[in-house]
């Protein structure tokens, strides 16, 4: 099995403990996720760090990150050093390892610092004031307007992959899950309105948000609500054709 090891120049001293990661000789003080991928909590010393296994994908995909295509891991590294430069939070990049099997690529893992903040998806469960709720709404949505006039696009853009924290009187926000991020040309009113179907908003919800987004961006409110109700409509539309009409046909294939 060869490995490729790539280290951030801050963190060269953790070298034998990134080393160590591909055999899991690590402490894990907890493990977060355990499906396709492995996110787990381990402490180097004084530092605490979070390192992310991407299990071996399909034949197809290890040739493609082999030979056409960055890893997830190499991304979520090379991304997060593009986001803390443009000045967005997110966890600070320590190491990512590719591992190759007779010359095809077989795991990644990234190595990155914990955030120590609490999810956005923890929110209901949290004893919040009103006041309080309705500000982390209103500042998430600046801060997502501000990420689209960078030309910044993250594709996995749900509460589970977002901290936030307080400084001052607002709140702020850090990504994480960042190997799929668009970076580049500014989304259109449509992209932008559609770009809220992540959030998995109600109508209602979806439209408030876009209100307050429109306005910070110079859109037409009108047309951003046109898209998003247009689109809701056409998933709506597919979704039954596919219940009423596919799914039985299959019975009779």
């Amino acid at each position: 099995m060869n490995e490729r090891i790539h280290i951030h120049p801050n963190y060269w001293m953790y070298r034998k403990f990134i080393e160590a990661v591909p055999k899991g000789q690590y402490e894990r003080e907890k493990t977060f996720c355990n499906h396709r991928n492995t996110v787990e909590w381990a402490k180097w010393g004084n530092l605490d760090v979070v390192i992310k296994q991407y299990k071996r994908p399909t034949w197809a995909n290890c040739i493609i990150y082999s030979c056409l295509r960055k890893t997830k891991a190499r991304r979520a590294y090379e991304y997060a050093e593009e986001l803390l430069k443009r000045g967005f939070d997110t966890a600070r990049p320590i190491a990512y390892i590719e591992r190759k099997k007779w010359g095809i690529f077989h795991t990644g893992y990234f190595i990155s610092e914990l955030l120590p903040y609490p999810l956005m998806n923890d929110i209901p469960q949290m004893n919040l004031p009103k006041e309080e709720k309705e500000l982390i709404a209103s500042d998430f949505i600046r801060y997502t307007a501000c990420l689209h006039e960078a030309g910044i696009m993250p594709k996995d853009y749900n509460s589970g992959n977002i901290f936030f924290y307080k400084r001052g009187k607002h709140y702020h926000f850090a990504l994480i899950d960042i190997n799929r991020i668009h970076i580049g040309k500014t989304p259109t009113e449509k992209d932008s309105a559609l770009f809220f179907e992540q959030m998995g908003l109600s109508i209602s919800q979806a439209i408030g948000a876009i209100d307050q987004y429109a306005t910070l961006r110079g859109f037409e409110t009108d047309r951003c609500i046109f898209f998003i109700l247009l689109h809701k409509l056409r998933r709506r539309i597919e979704r039954s054709f596919k219940h009423h009409v596919l799914h039985p046909l299959k019975r009779f294939a």
